[in-house]
């Protein structure tokens, strides 16, 4: 099992390499050269749509390959990750199509600095809209590398009120 599996990295890792790049070189070539007849939001919407295509042929390589050896692969049947992960892709999914659709037609006219700006708020807001869901996960769900997140928000409290502490420490000495 372990040659199987180290084969299966090996030939997954080269082919998400290959077609990465080989996607964006394509996708900067029709940048360039071959897409001078849309504008700039569209082609953003383009490249979206690519993106999501991209996405789903990586997932599809290595989906089932993490479920089988990855080293997390009791987390697939632990209550309550597969419907986060099939929220979290159905959200990207549709978040995607419906910026991609927007960018089409009703803000095609949108110039560069317009489209990244609403790129990177629908970013934004789709990484706001998954934290609830998968922040709850992680808090309770301890890992080998070190405490749960609980533990964490603890100690990271502390270290602020004693930051605090010394700062309002020192502020009485400067009023003495």
């Amino acid at each position: 099992m372990g040659d199987e599996k180290q084969g299966g990295v090996v030939w997954r890792t080269i082919f998400t390499v290959a077609v990465g790049l080989g996607w964006l070189v394509w996708l900067l070539l029709w940048w360039a050269f071959w897409s001078e007849d849309l504008t700039v939001a569209q082609r953003f919407s383009v490249s979206i749509v690519s993106l999501m295509v991209m996405g789903a042929l990586m997932a599809a390589v290595w989906l089932p390959f993490s479920m089988r050896y990855g080293d997390e692969r009791e987390q697939w049947g632990a209550p309550g990750f597969r419907w986060r992960v099939a929220v979290s892709v159905v959200g990207f999914v549709a978040l995607s199509g419906v910026l991609a659709y927007m960018l089409w037609d009703p803000w095609k006219d949108f110039d560069l600095c317009q489209s990244l700006v609403v790129i990177i708020i629908t970013v934004i807001g789709g990484g706001v809209m998954m934290t609830p869901l998968w922040l709850r996960w992680g808090g309770k769900r301890p890992t080998r590398e070190g405490p749960v997140l609980e533990d964490f928000a603890e100690e990271v409290s502390e270290a602020i009120e004693e930051a605090i502490e010394e700062v309002y420490e020192g502020s009485r000495e400067d009023d003495d």
